[in-house]
């Protein structure tokens, strides 16, 4: 997972050091590269990553893999490390030539979107793909892959519409566990120095969006007095990633029935996302 989370900014590079020249390079980025594709978390991709690595090889490879990824059914939710896997397939056919082949690379990026549950997960690839299958939309003549072309534009931008991030830095962490830990914080050196340590470990895990508590306690709070408060810890973490909600005025009159957020799909279709929702009697 943690391969997983670099993996916008691995893939490209990568990618591009298959088709070196020189033999040795050639060899350990292919390497590598089939190592970092077997982080994407994804079972559907799983059988289609070797022809992933192939395509990234050579031209004629990449028209293969695309055929075959278009047979691919996505039914487990797209997260970001399965569409940076995709980026030098997808930036290589669609820069392709051929119209049928960027037809088909943007139905593989209207299927991939269709089951991204978290918009968030889309944003790091924007930059790279938007302008791509933009570019598509514009130069295709055919008007059945310029329509197709269309679509996957529209599903792309969907997909991340209502996306927030928000980082969490060491020093953010530092404060959370010093006033976690209160008085047995004790500021010496050797202090400060392990809860920076501890404070990075708590900020990427964060920003990784991992809050397994078992891992929290493996992983974060490797000594005491850290691994004392690590529950603690991973709660407020948790909340410090969140985006700041839009403060809304409380109705303080009547009864709740209801107040939550909820998300409402039809097979593939996305209708509601994070919906809020606050009922009252009367």
């Amino acid at each position: 997972s943690s391969v997983g989370h670099v993996l916008v900014t691995l893939a490209m590079p990568v990618a591009e050091l298959t088709c070196d020249i020189k033999k040795e390079v050639k060899e350990a980025a292919v390497k590598c590269m089939t190592a970092i594709c077997n982080c994407t978390g994804n079972k559907d991709l799983e059988p289609f990553l070797p022809f992933v690595v192939k395509a990234a090889q050579s031209i004629d490879q990449t028209h293969a893999c695309v055929e075959r990824l278009a047979g691919c059914i996505f039914v487990q939710n797209v997260e970001t490390p399965a569409l940076a896997a995709m980026l030098p397939v997808l930036s290589r056919g669609l820069n392709d030539k051929v119209e049928e082949v960027k037809r088909t690379c943007c139905l593989i990026v209207d299927n991939m979107c269709k089951v991204v549950e978290d918009p968030a997960a889309v944003l790091p690839i924007m930059p790279r793909l938007e302008p791509l299958v933009k570019a598509a939309v514009e130069k295709m003549a055919n008007p059945e892959a310029r329509g197709m072309a269309e679509r996957a534009l529209k599903t792309l931008q969907k997909s991340a519409e209502g996306a927030e991030t928000k980082e969490v830095d060491q020093t953010e962490a530092l404060k959370l566990i010093k006033e976690a830990l209160g008085d047995k914080a004790s500021g010496d050196d050797a202090f400060e120095a392990t809860a920076k340590y501890v404070a990075s470990l708590a900020a990427m895990a964060t920003n990784m969006r991992s809050f397994d508590t078992d891992a929290w306690k493996q992983k974060v709070g490797i000594l005491p007095p850290f691994s004392e408060v690590t529950e603690d810890l991973r709660a407020k973490m948790e909340i410090a990633a969140k985006p700041a909600e839009e403060i809304e005025e409380e109705d303080t009159e009547g009864v709740d029935l209801y107040k939550g957020s909820f998300s409402l799909a039809y097979g593939t279709l996305t209708l509601l996302r994070d919906t809020k929702m606050h009922l009252k009697r009367n």
